[in-house]
C-alpha cells in the first residue's frame, strides 16, 4: 500500500504527493510558506504546496519525529522518540539540540502558544514551557495530575495538555496552573485531541469516542455516532471550520461541516 502523504482538491479523491517514506506523525502547513512533516524516517519539508518533498535533517540524531510547530519568527521545534527536541532558525537547513534544562528521553507533543511560550510534552515527566524561544525550560505541573503526555494544544489564552492518567486538563495562565475539563467518562486515554478555529473541543475517548464542547470544558457534547465503534487518532480542521477525523475504520477519514452533530466519509479509505 503507498503511505506519506495524500492530498485532494475536491474531497472526493485524492491523490499521493510524492512523499512515500515513513509514517508521517505530524503535518503543519499553517505558519509558513514551507510545509514541514514529521515521519518515522526523519523530517521532510516542501515549499511548493506539497507537489515535491526533500529531507532535512542535517545536524540531527533523531530519526522519529511525533511532533512539530512554527513560531511566528519561523523557528522550528522538533519532538522527537528518544532525542528529546530540535530547533531550527534557517528553515530546517540546519538542526540544533533543544534540550538544555530539559530531561532526557522522548517528547511526545509540542505547542506553541499565542503568548509565544512553548509547551513541550515528555513521555513521563510531563509538561514543561519556555519563555525565552526555547534556551531554557521549566517544569509546568502546578494541577496537571499526569505525567504520561500525549497530547497538547492552544487557542487565544487557553492551553490543553492531555495525560494518559488524568485526561484533558486546562491553563488560562499560560501554563502556570491546570485544571481538569473532562467529560463523565470511564477511560482518560485520549486518543486525539483538536481545536477548531472558534477555540472549541474535540477529544477522542478511548472506548468512548468522540466529545465536543464550546465551552472550555465546562460542558460536554458527545459527537460520536457515526464514527462508533472505532477511536479517532486526529483531527483536523479548515479555514471553514469543518472538522476531519481520522479512524482505523474502513471507511478510513470523516468529515463534519456542524461540529460533529454528523459525520460523512470523505472517500480516503487508507488508514490514517
Amino acid at each position: 500500500d503507498l503511505y506519506g502523504v495524500f492530498y485532494s482538491l475536491d474531497e472526493a479523491t485524492w491523490q499521493p504527493s510524492t512523499f512515500a517514506s515513513g509514517t508521517v506523525y505530524s503535518l503543519n502547513t499553517r505558519k509558513s510558506s514551507v510545509m514541514f512533516a514529521g515521519s518515522t524516517v526523519g523530517v521532510f519539508y516542501s515549499a511548493n504546496q506539497g507537489n515535491t518533498w526533500s529531507k532535512s535533517n542535517n545536524g540531527m540524531n533523531a530519526v522519529s519525529i511525533n511532533a512539530l510547530d512554527v513560531d511566528v519568527a519561523g523557528t522550528i521545534f522538533l519532538a522527537t522518540e528518544h532525542q528529546g527536541l530540535y530547533r531550527s532558525t534557517d528553515k530546517g537547513d540546519s538542526w540544533q539540540d533543544g534540550n538544555n534544562t530539559l530531561p532526557n528521553g522522548s517528547f511526545r507533543a509540542i505547542i506553541i502558544a499565542q503568548s509565544g511560550t512553548i509547551f513541550v510534552g515528555h513521555e513521563y515527566m510531563g509538561v514543561y514551557r519556555s519563555t525565552d524561544f526555547g534556551l531554557n525550560w521549566t517544569r509546568s505541573d502546578s494541577g496537571l495530575n499526569g505525567t504520561t503526555v500525549k497530547h497538547l494544544a492552544s487557542h487565544n489564552g487557553n492551553v490543553y495538555a492531555a495525560t494518559l492518567e488524568a485526561g484533558l486538563s486546562t491553563s488560562e495562565d499560560d501554563g502556570i496552573n491546570w485544571r481538569q475539563i473532562n467529560p463523565p467518562v470511564g477511560n482518560f486515554n485520549i486518543t486525539a485531541l483538536g481545536l477548531n478555529p472558534s477555540g472549541d473541543i474535540f477529544a477522542c475517548y478511548e472506548g468512548y469516542g468522540v466529545f465536543y464542547s464550546s465551552g472550555n470544558g465546562s460542558s460536554w457534547q458527545f459527537r460520536g455516532t457515526e464514527l462508533a465503534p472505532f477511536d479517532v487518532q486526529a483531527f483536523g480542521f479548515d479555514s471553514t471550520g469543518k472538522v476531519y477525523a481520522a479512524t482505523g475504520s474502513p471507511d478510513g477519514l470523516f468529515s463534519s461541516d456542524n461540529n460533529g452533530l454528523m459525520w460523512n466519509p470523505t472517500g480516503f479509505t487508507k488508514t490514517v
